[in-house]
């Protein structure tokens, strides 16, 4: 009888390279959703003294979290889908394969968001030297999160700058983290958890310990190297045989669930939930009944699919949402309040789903065919 896909996969006979496209962990895709909600919400009642409350209160002091579940996850799928490549070395042809692959992911949409709020910022803010032509090709370039001394023109651009930066040294990240040697995946451990904190202390936190945004430091891609390297090394310990018993388990995930709510609400230790991160990514990967239940459910999973346009559209759309309920609230409509939060949640899906469909899909397919082309070009040249 043939071995389950991933058992094949873990034993090596099934290339990671091709495990995304065969067999999509869709508790994994649900955890990217439920992370572009979390900052959805965050941004939503961030300036509204309106919410109050429990929930509304942790929001504010920990939304921005969601960022850092990208962080882990990103590094986490991508061991997943490309650690394999380069477990022979790095080439001209497997490094150019991966950054074609991962362009094509991210550049289309990212693209598009940024000249857009461009273009909006020479209109309607008169071609200010914050948003300079210079800056612009910073944008564009995806660098202007390096602490070089630009700024991110559309909001939360600033994470996919950050991440395009670990994209460069993330074959060189491979050969360290499931280096033969353990003593390599201790190192990196250390290294990242050494950086978190650094982050944590440098005192730039907007709302929180680790909610470091400014692009005049390196402290923002110094949060995404480590979380990138904790989802690494997440991995890595999944292709443990020993692990699979435990973090299949049907209590292992609301355990972990319970408790790292516990110490968010309790502990105001940014860092110490950070730490459930990689822990709840693992007990997904195994697809447990309660993570199919809680995070591959139909909503759940469709919102993970189109998560990456929710998390580049949502500030316009909490904007004109915003913009609409100041305009009932002079009127002294009670329910402006409610009106902004529904309408934001249903223009951020609206508009990412057409993002996706029309943009992000189409830009995906556009990209690899023209790199695919010109690869062809340059190998029969």
């Amino acid at each position: 009888m043939a071995r389950p896909f991933r058992e094949q996969q873990m034993a090596g006979i099934i290339p990671l390279g091709n495990a995304m496209a065969t067999n999509e962990i869709r508790p994994l895709t649900g955890l990217r959703g439920i992370a572009s909600v979390l900052v959805l919400l965050y941004h939503v009642v961030l300036y509204d003294a309106y919410y109050t409350g429990p929930v509304p209160t942790l929001l504010r002091r920990s939304g921005y979290l969601g960022v850092d579940v990208f962080f882990v996850l990103s590094g986490f799928v991508m061991s997943l889908s490309y650690g394999r490549s380069f477990s022979g070395g790095i080439t001209p042809s497997n490094y150019g394969m991966f950054m074609s692959r991962r362009m094509a992911r991210i550049y289309p949409l990212y693209f598009v968001i940024t000249t857009i709020a461009f273009l909006h910022a020479l209109l309607f803010h008169h071609a200010a030297s914050l948003f300079s032509f210079c800056n612009y090709i910073a944008n564009a370039a995806m660098v202007q999160t390096w602490g070089l001394g630009f700024v991110s023109i559309s909001a939360d651009t600033w994470s996919l700058s950050t991440e395009f930066f670990v994209y460069i040294f993330f074959p060189a990240l491979v050969l360290l983290v499931f280096s033969v040697r353990p003593v390599y995946a201790w190192v990196v451990l250390l290294a990242s958890a050494a950086l978190l904190v650094r982050v944590g202390a440098s005192g730039l936190g907007v709302r929180g310990q680790l909610d470091v945004v400014s692009a005049a430091s390196v402290f923002p891609v110094m949060r995404c190297v480590a979380g990138f390297c904790l989802g690494m090394l997440c991995y890595k310990i999944a292709q443990l045989p020993a692990m699979r018993k435990p973090a299949s388990s049907r209590l292992i995930l609301p355990v972990l669930l319970v408790v790292f709510l516990c110490v968010l609400v309790w502990s105001h230790c940014d860092l110490l939930a950070y730490c459930f991160f990689p822990l709840i990514v693992l007990a997904l990967y195994f697809e447990s009944p309660g993570a199919k239940a809680l995070f591959a459910n139909k909503l759940i999973y469709h919102l993970g699919v189109i998560s990456y346009s929710i998390y580049l559209v949502h500030p316009w759309c909490i904007a004109a949402a915003q913009r609409l309920g100041q305009t009932m609230g002079q009127r002294r409509c009670a329910a402006a309040h409610l009106v902004t939060l529904s309408l934001s949640c249903l223009l951020t899906w609206i508009c990412a789903f057409l993002l996706y469909r029309f943009v992000e899909v189409p830009g995906r397919v556009l990209v690899q065919k023209t790199l695919l082309r010109s690869s062809n070009h340059a190998a029969t040249g």
